[in-house]
Formats: C-alpha cells, sequence, structure tokens
C-alpha cells in the first residue's frame, strides 16, 4: 500500500422519510480501493434504516482518457459499498437514512495497482 485517505461523515433525522446526502473525493490519478463502512447506528424507531453506497467514479483508462462509472443508488438491492479502480481522479458516495442517527467511514487505499 502506497498511503491512504479517509472521510468520516455523520447524520441523523427523525423523520420517516429517506434523508439524502453525498460528499465526494479527488486525487491524482492512483489505483485505488475504496469502501464505505457503517461506525455507528442508533435506531428511533422500527422503521429506521441506513443506506451506503458509491455512486459515480472518474478515471484515467490505459490511454490517458477520463472515463467515469455510474453505481445505483445507496438504497438499491445492487448498491455498490466497495470497489476498486485503476487511475482514480474523483469518487462521489452517498448516503439515505431515516429514524435514525448513524456514523460512516470512506476509506481509500491507494496501491502500485488494482484489479
Amino acid at each position: 500500500m502506497n498511503g491512504m485517505h479517509y472521510q468520516w461523515n455523520w447524520a441523523y433525522t427523525a423523520d420517516d422519510d429517506l434523508y439524502s446526502l453525498s460528499y465526494d473525493f479527488s486525487t491524482s490519478p492512483t489505483p485505488t480501493v475504496l469502501e464505505l463502512s457503517l461506525d455507528n447506528y442508533f435506531e428511533f424507531d422500527d422503521q429506521a434504516a441506513v443506506d451506503l453506497a458509491f455512486t459515480h467514479a472518474e478515471f484515467l483508462d490505459e490511454n490517458g482518457v477520463t472515463r467515469h462509472r455510474e453505481f445505483p443508488d445507496p438504497d438499491s438491492f445492487d448498491a455498490v459499498p466497495a470497489v476498486s479502480i485503476s487511475g482514480l481522479t474523483y469518487v462521489q458516495w452517498g448516503a439515505k437514512i431515516k429514524s435514525c442517527a448513524a456514523e460512516w467511514t470512506m476509506n481509500a487505499y491507494f496501491w502500485d495497482s488494482v484489479y
């Protein structure tokens, strides 16, 4: 591993409707493994929920051309909580919460190469 970056976020809402949040991170083109992890969670009622996922990434391909990948919404069954991307330059992730307080961490691990 050549280094890492982390970002800690939190949110709360007592509302029964999903509350959406979004975040981003930029870096020079780097092979990167990304992961989201739920750190703490407190339910305000039995309908509480928290969903975390990456939603968008930009990277340079092997020819130096900027490309992007779109990922499903955080509350989708096929949401993406972890991904590896060669040449990562930018990533966005989101959270959707309702009736809870939640804390989570986004970790970016930088390597010589990733698959």
